[in-house]
């Protein structure tokens, strides 16, 4: 039987695309004050966005239950690869580890496995699942091809401020002030299990440009094989940074492109962009 791949709202993929592949995601909330939304399902991004601007509350977000995990998973006949942003930036791992206790025996047709990753660079090993499901893979064999993918992966991005990161104690409060004192835009990452600063550029468009540049040498040591452009809120952004990729980035490689989701968007904030891909 069949593999069915699961994740989490965070992986930020198109809505087309999860349909397409026919994934099963569970949201993250997203709360403003009082008010409870599910990322994607009852807050879309452009009213989250909307909202980020306008209300007088700071959205903070809280993982799924084992409960919305259990529910999911007994929809859902045969084994299941349920893999899901880093747990160093959420609980969501935990909630669904706390499900497949749940089910007891049943429980056994699950595989939980934490991607150490966030944002699109989820999204990238989920289609790498995908991939490997429609192959044939079993569980071990989507696992073992997924840890393959994630040691080329790499997330580069930049933001207009630190200051969201900073409000949701990613990023220290010292750093979020020289950002927004000197008018510098950091390149960020994640790696070793936190949000950290790859770099440095003086104005949004430098930044842009050393984020190709990072991409550019990645490809030159090992050819790209699939790419997306992300951006929060900022398709402008995001059409000049794919047209800078086509420009100085040669191959036939896979380039998507999607936006940050309301989860993710409550730490970066609006006008994100960056590159997440792999070899």
């Amino acid at each position: 039987m069949n593999v069915t791949i699961l994740t989490d709202s965070t992986c930020d993929l198109p809505s087309d695309l999860v349909a397409r592949l026919g994934l099963r995601v569970v949201p993250l909330y997203v709360l403003f004050g009082t008010e409870s939304f599910r990322d994607g399902l009852t807050l879309s991004n452009a009213d989250f966005f909307q909202k980020l601007a306008s209300s007088p509350h700071h959205p903070s977000t809280s993982q799924p239950t084992p409960e919305d995990f259990l529910e999911v998973y007994r929809q859902i006949p045969g084994p299941i690869f349920s893999m899901h942003l880093a747990s160093a930036l959420s609980g969501t791992c935990n909630s669904a580890t706390q499900a497949v206790r749940m089910m007891g025996e049943e429980g056994a047709r699950v595989r939980v496995w934490d991607s150490d990753s966030v944002t699109a660079s989820l999204g990238l090993l989920v289609l790498a699942a995908c991939e490997a499901a429609e192959e044939g893979q079993d569980l071990d064999g989507i696992e073992a091809h997924v840890r393959q993918v994630r040691q080329d992966l790499r997330l580069r991005f930049t933001i207009e401020t630190l200051d969201h990161l900073a409000k949701g104690g990613r990023i220290g409060r010292a750093q979020a002030l020289l950002g927004g004192l000197l008018k510098i835009r950091p390149i960020l990452s994640f790696e070793d299990h936190s949000v950290c600063v790859l770099a440095k550029a003086f104005g949004f468009e430098q930044a842009l440009n050393r984020i190709v540049d990072m991409a550019a040498a990645d490809h030159r040591l090992k050819p790209l094989r699939r790419m997306f452009v992300i951006h929060g809120a900022a398709p402008q952004a995001a059409d000049r940074l794919e047209q800078k990729v086509r420009e100085k980035i040669p191959g036939d490689f896979e380039i998507l492109r999607t936006e940050i989701g309301a989860v993710i968007g409550t730490h970066v904030g609006p006008g994100a962009a960056g590159l997440t891909y792999h070899s």
